[in-house]
């Protein structure tokens, strides 16, 4: 499976409203409410944002379902997601990169959001 920068988007921005742990019990191929896509891939991208210790959670796979135990966003987390949820920043970030190569790390992406922001900030 691919990572896809749009579903850690959503996850984080979800996350960062989170005032109480939230339990997801999804059942596999059924698509998960909240994020509108499937569990497995749902489970797999909260498994690269506790790699990159974006997150705070716990994933229990059972037979035919999926226990997913979100508890909170970190400061990294934060600091991405700050730079993310604005939907212009978002967009053209994603562009710029585009333009020049097809894949990319998500540090290089929140580098150019960074950018991006503080050029707004500049233009005055």
């Amino acid at each position: 499976m691919k990572r896809d920068f749009d579903v850690i988007r959503r996850i984080l921005a979800y996350m960062e409203d989170l005032t109480e742990v939230v339990q997801i019990v999804g059942e596999y191929c059924k698509p998960v409410e909240e994020f509108g896509i499937d569990i497995k891939t749902l489970a797999f991208h909260i498994h690269l944002l506790l790699d990159a210790k974006y997150i705070d959670a716990t994933i229990t796979p059972t037979t035919g379902r999926c226990i997913i135990v979100l508890r909170r966003i970190t400061w990294a987390g934060c600091e991405f997601i700050e730079a993310a949820k604005n939907d212009g920043v978002w967009n053209k970030a994603k562009e710029a990169l585009k333009k020049h190569i097809t894949s990319y790390p998500l540090d290089v992406l929140q580098r150019v959001m960074n950018k991006i922001i503080l050029d707004m900030i500049s233009a005055g």
